[in-house]
């Protein structure tokens, strides 16, 4: 299926920030919406266990590994979309990248995820940020992916957003698709890098 890879006993380290763990049985990569879906859904209809991971930041796994599949949602290449003063990405895209792409763009409100590691859906569930600011701050609506394979709209007054947290974590639903609201300041943005010294300063990988 388009969007959708697998690598048999492949070793988890090369998917984590901080390069440890041993190997999974199976690792599933989707890059899309509907790979990932597809996937959960055959994984659940065959009763075989298995966990999702993102992009792998501030993730610990084990030396012995995991005997089962794991399903990796993370895409190198930016998925996003403007229309307007709304901005749709994919959750699999890397958070950096959407600060990029908002930076490149004109567009303000989402300034704070620079230099911020992870995907975009594992943002959205830590309700990362910096400077005073959220992720979850300027957030329309989100797509969200119960254990099951199900979709549904959810907004973001039902997740719970405080400090670092989100009601998404003990949910265990995954964030699929996200929606801002953006807009374009009176003055042009300074690009982007503002944040990504300060980050890699006080959080060297």
């Amino acid at each position: 299926m388009d969007g959708m890879t697998m690598e048999e006993s492949a070793s988890l380290r090369d998917y984590s920030t901080f390069r440890l763990g041993g190997a999974c049985r199976v690792l599933v990569s989707c890059d899309r919406p509907s790979a990932l879906q597809d996937a959960i859904r055959r994984l659940v209809a065959d009763h075989e266990p298995h966990v999702l991971i993102g992009g792998g930041s501030n993730l610990l796994i084990s030396d012995d590994g995991y005997d089962g599949v794991v399903v990796r949602y993370c895409s190198e290449a930016p998925r996003i979309d403007v229309d307007g003063s709304v901005l749709q990405v994919d959750a699999c895209t890397e958070l950096d990248e959407l600060a990029r792409f908002a930076a490149e763009h004109g567009l303000e409100g989402l300034n704070c995820c620079t230099g911020i590691p992870g995907t975009v859906g594992g943002a959205i569930v830590g309700n990362a940020g910096a400077w005073g600011k959220q992720i979850g701050d300027s957030l329309r609506h989100v797509t969200l992916m119960d254990d099951r394979g199900e979709l549904r709209e959810a907004a973001p007054e039902s997740l719970g957003f405080a400090y670092r947290r989100s009601n998404l974590q003990q949910s265990g639903d995954l964030v699929v698709t996200a929606q801002w609201d953006v807009s374009v300041p009176q003055r042009p943005l300074c690009g982007w890098h503002p944040g990504f010294p300060t980050k890699s300063a006080s959080f060297p990988l």
